[in-house]
């Protein structure tokens, strides 16, 4: 008997330590001091502190909410499956944090987010139609190879087969003939002949004249545009 009695002082010690250390360790995971606790469970700081010290027993509520709170599976509801409290944090099925700081702007939160989901949408839009109006303006600015070689051989042609206006150049009917003599060019009936000089001129002379052989562009030219090799008009009457 005297065995029995000794031995169970010391067991029931034992078991109130290992409640209090667990007590302890629960105000901690819930982050918890002691005044927020006493305030919690409605008793003061000292007999929270006589509960952790193993100097008196601790309630079997007081422990069980305790325990309750720190496991952070007291949400109710099938919306809330999955989901735990560990201290001042919500924890997701998935492993999401959410801090107590961020829950108070819950409401921001989500309509930051659907914000967020508005803005991806439109710049998907935007960039789907951009990369349609580029590849339709690319299919009609990008003529085939073989377009661009026959509108290269049909100006080609067109300004060879088209008379030169340039002055300097020389027509068909300026091509000096195959006895080697030039050949004036042609006039118009009633169009009036340039005459260079009242007096007689050497044929020779007026065949190679600058002016007949359309080397100015088959012009004749004033006093002041001819040049000083230019035969000069002879002064007097004209006989």
């Amino acid at each position: 008997m005297e065995d029995g009695v000794t031995r169970h002082p010391n067991r029931q010690l034992l078991r109130r330590l290992d409640r209090a250390k667990r007590f302890q360790d629960d105000r901690y995971r819930l982050r918890l001091t002691h005044l927020t606790l006493g305030k919690l469970l409605d008793v003061s700081v000292r007999t929270v502190q006589n509960w952790e010290s193993g100097k008196t027993r601790i309630p079997h509520s007081a422990f069980k909410l305790v325990r309750l709170l720190a496991s952070g599976k007291h949400l109710d509801g099938p919306a809330w499956k999955g989901f735990h409290v560990r201290g001042d944090t919500l924890i997701s099925p998935e492993g999401h944090t959410f801090p107590a700081a961020d829950l108070a702007w819950w409401s921001l939160l989500f309509r930051q987010a659907e914000a967020f989901r508005t803005l991806s949408r439109q710049k998907r839009q935007a960039e789907r139609a951009h990369a349609t109006a580029g590849s339709v303006a690319g299919a009609c600015a990008s003529p085939e190879p073989g377009e661009l070689v026959a509108v290269a051989k049909s100006l080609l042609k067109q300004v060879r087969s088209a008379p030169s206006s340039l002055p300097g150049r020389k027509t068909s009917s300026e091509v000096p003939q195959a006895g080697g003599r030039w050949q004036a060019p042609r006039t118009e009936p009633g169009a009036r002949v340039p005459v260079a000089s009242c007096g007689p001129q050497d044929p020779t002379k007026a065949a190679h004249h600058p002016g007949t052989r359309g080397g100015w562009g088959g012009l004749s030219l004033t006093p002041e545009d001819r040049p000083k090799s230019a035969t000069p008009r002879r002064k007097g009457v004209c006989k």
